[in-house]
């Protein structure tokens, strides 16, 4: 196992810390493209005209994060897992908007595109909610209630093990953070039983390090006074075991370390401890591309860093060909009088000189401006940077008439692939993120919150006639299921951004799928709730099982089946004749339609059942 004495982890650190900052060298420059000159105040002496990070970001950003995930939860289980899957998914879905998560989602993916992204999944207690009465006698926890939450790390503030061929294999992660030390003084105080080492919180020194972790030149020049704060250091070691702490069986996997950074570097804050969480930590990466045995993942912008370098060159080489372009008149120093008025002579006016000997007296010279293959070399540049970027015309929305249908459509299906599979690699990101969420929805028993109540029908929630609320803590002790049983995914197109358009069109498609659909659907052994979820995930529209009336429709294809399966009943089709029925609307339906409204016949419209909170 490592060692976790501080002296060999104040070692890791240090080479974790010059691996990571090697792969940061450019991202300030990038940085400063990506926001311009005017975003901070400064000159716009030396800037670079072409800013790829910003076209780049704005152009992929939104079709990647453009809204909130929504997640669907299966399980291969059957009986009550099927249950606790659909309480899961609805209470997930709640928690996504509650906690506003597409705003951290799009700061994590700003950061993936300028380098990489990491997000960290913790417990915190959520003040704001109070338990009602009845939620607690069904549930059986009364204490503060508890939520995972989500928070966004700075590249620069992360590192991991550099000696990984991958992320997945580093054998520590961790990150650094700054805080009051008079705060934590009173949160040691406070909690005495989370193992704080208040000697020598007491002893540590204020600002120790926050020089090297606020190293922006923009930051530095600000002069702010001192909070008094401390610079710490968190260390998650994946699977370490600590003798005498509890273990995976219990849901505690890997150690956490946390230290404070002195003169003489680590000291302990915190004795170590066991981490309560999934197996894979509290850290989530997001990537774009691997890059062979290298745990670092690349960013399309650090990719392209050298092109846009040398696109950059060429254009300020042009913008100050320009600006050194002047037109000029010499004159003949014969005649200091044609100077004169060559000198001050205004647009339109008529001035008299010797005009016998003036083409040899006066000359009109251009000097500077920019040459032709000046220009030549600017388009070269770009039509690289745009070849290896993969941005086109066609993407960007600049189509222009020269290039033809075709081209244009080759053009923007290879923009599409490749933005494809960004997309992919954020949904997955995002999923596994998710999935740490849900593991703590699934086991802790403090995560309490309502849900929406159009999912107060899945079974296992409070009691009957009351909002739903969500119960966390394992609903199928003593089964054999576990959580690993359960799967997540992101609902298709949930986080991209749809036209108005599209979406017009979508409806107009999803009414015909409907009205073709649902007959055959009632006509045959199908289950048409997950059939009407099936079409809504792919039509964008994951509340269409909610508009169709369910229990209505599975009477009616009871009954149809009932009456096909019936002794003696005919088995060819029905005919426009004497085995037709009459409709409610005055036309005329199958028999077995007709039966099905006649069983119909005193339905009470479906309402919501409560749920308890303990099964689900």
């Amino acid at each position: 196992m490592l060692n976790i004495e501080p002296s060999n982890l104040w070692s890791e650190y240090q080479a974790a810390k010059r691996f990571r900052d090697s792969h940061l060298e450019t991202l300030g420059d990038r940085i400063r493209r990506f926001h311009g000159p005017a975003y901070s105040g400064k000159t716009f002496e030396d800037f670079d005209p072409e800013s790829h990070e910003y076209e780049y970001i704005s152009l992929v950003l939104p079709r990647v994060f453009f809204d909130s995930p929504r997640v669907r939860v299966s399980t291969i289980r059957q009986g009550t897992m099927q249950s606790t899957a659909l309480a899961l998914q609805a209470g997930l879905n709640r928690w996504i908007r509650e906690v506003k998560l597409r705003a951290t989602l799009t700061q994590v993916g700003t950061d993936m595109l300028l380098s990489w992204g990491m997000a960290m999944v913790t417990m915190e207690p959520n003040l704001a909610r109070v338990i009602p009465e009845s939620v607690s006698l069904v549930s059986g926890y009364s204490g503060t209630p508890f939520r995972p939450v989500v928070q966004r790390i700075s590249p620069k503030r992360t590192f991991w093990d550099p000696l990984a061929l991958t992320y997945n294999e580093a054998r520590y992660i961790g990150h650094e953070w700054t805080r009051d030390k008079q705060d934590l003084l009173m949160q040691a105080q406070a909690t005495p039983e989370e193992g704080w080492l208040m000697e020598n919180i007491q002893g540590l020194s204020v600002d120790m390090g926050l020089s090297d972790l606020r190293n922006d030149g923009e930051r530095r020049n600000i002069d702010a006074p001192s909070r008094n704060e401390i610079m710490g250091v968190s260390i998650y070691i994946k699977g370490y075991q600590i003798e005498g702490q509890p273990g995976p069986d219990q849901g505690f996997n890997g150690a956490l370390l946390e230290f404070a950074m002195s003169s003489s570097g680590f000291v302990p804050i915190r004795q170590p401890r066991m981490y309560y969480g999934p197996a894979n930590g509290p850290y989530y990466m997001f990537g774009v591309y691997t890059v062979p045995d290298n745990s670092i993942p690349l960013s399309p912008t650090a990719a392209m860093a050298t092109q846009v370098e040398i696109l950059n060159m060429h254009a300020k080489a042009v913008s100050q060909a320009a600006a050194r372009r002047k037109r000029v008149a010499f004159t003949n120093d014969r005649d200091p009088k044609l100077a004169d008025a060559v000198a001050n002579c205004k647009d339109g006016e008529v001035v008299q000189v010797n005009t016998d000997e003036l083409n040899n007296n006066l000359k009109e010279v251009e000097l500077g401006g920019i040459t032709e293959m000046a220009l030549q070399g600017l388009q070269i540049e770009r039509e690289r940077r745009d070849r290896i970027s993969g941005i086109s015309d066609a993407m960007r929305g600049n189509v222009s008439g020269d290039a033809t249908a075709t081209e244009n459509s080759i053009a923007s299906e290879s923009s599409a692939t490749r933005l494809a599979f960004i997309r992919a690699q954020a949904y997955e990101a995002t999923a596994q993120l998710l999935r740490g969420v849900a593991w703590y929805l699934y086991y802790d028993e403090r995560v309490v919150f309502p849900i929406d109540p159009q999912f107060a029908q899945f079974p296992g929630q409070v009691m009957p006639g009351q909002d739903p609320w969500y119960v966390g803590g394992d609903p199928v002790q003593g089964s054999g299921a576990t959580f690993e049983d359960l799967d997540l995914e992101i609902e298709p197109y949930s986080m991209e951004r749809t036209s108005e358009a599209l979406q017009q069109k979508r409806l107009m498609e999803l009414t015909n799928i409907i009205g073709q659909v649902m007959p055959a659907a009632m006509q045959g052994p199908y289950k048409i709730r997950e059939l009407l979820n099936l079409i809504g995930n792919f039509a964008n529209v994951p509340e269409l099982s909610e508009i169709v009336n369910i229990p209505a429709a599975e009477m009616m294809q009871s009954a149809m089946m009932q009456g096909v399966m019936m002794p003696g009943a005919p088995t060819q089709a029905p005919r426009l004749g004497g085995d037709v029925g009459l409709s409610p609307m005055g036309g005329s339906m199958p028999q077995g339609t007709a039966a099905g409204m006649q069983a119909m016949q005193g339905i009470a419209p479906s309402g919501s059942q409560g749920m308890n909170d303990r099964n689900i």
